[in-house]
């Protein structure tokens, strides 16, 4: 029998079968799972975060409508 088995050819076949295989279930458990941690946090409007610092008292009223307004445009 000819075959590919104990050639380079054979087992570069061997590596390359398991290389896809190991790369489509990474692949499938990223689509699942969300991909990167940073993705499962919910991004926060900058107005949002203007009127937290309002409300916080970081920021007086006067700088909260200036940023208000420079946000808006």
């Amino acid at each position: 029998m000819m075959g590919w088995g104990n050639s380079p050819m054979g087992s570069f076949g061997v590596f390359a079968f398991w290389g896809i295989l190991i790369l489509i279930v990474v692949m499938l458990m990223r689509g699942i799972f969300g991909g990167r941690s940073s993705n499962l946090q919910k991004e926060v409007p900058a107005l949002e975060i203007l009127k937290q610092r309002y409300a916080k008292g970081e920021i007086d009223r006067e700088e909260f409508e200036e940023r208000k307004k420079v946000l808006s445009a």
